[in-house]
């Protein structure tokens, strides 16, 4: 009998948030990352901007992070749906750097070269 208390205090204390995050223009924001704030504790949006989480207080603070988009952090208290609207961040936008693409191009041109060398006819470029 005492542990059937226990654990069911234990399954109260967790608190299912949910919610759905949009952009400025309403479309959906897939891959969100969703954490609470001082534990390793996240999820991340779906493909339609739809989430749900497990969190052990309602005292938590829930942190709303997407690349190129402001971060945002919200107090659960009592609410079990949050919905939220990111506004773009033009800052975080120019941390972007694309480093694969000139390397890539260097091995396609040396596969080309060595195509040329052994007499093949065939283009693939």
């Amino acid at each position: 009998m005492i542990a059937l208390f226990f654990s069911c205090s234990l399954f109260s204390q967790t608190v299912i948030v949910s919610g759905e995050i949009v952009d400025d223009s309403g479309n959906y924001l897939p891959g969100v990352s969703i954490l609470v704030e001082g534990t390793k504790n996240g999820a991340s949006t779906d493909f339609d901007g739809q989430y749900i989480i497990n969190i052990k207080t309602q005292n938590a603070t829930l942190i709303f992070q997407y690349l190129g988009f402001e971060t945002q952090k919200i107090k659960v208290g009592n609410q079990k749906k949050i919905n939220l609207i990111l506004k773009e961040s033009a800052d975080q936008l120019d941390e972007v750097q694309v480093v694969a693409f000139s390397k890539q191009k260097k091995i396609l041109y040396m596969v080309y070269n060595n195509l040329k060398s052994f007499g093949t006819e065939t283009t693939y470029f």
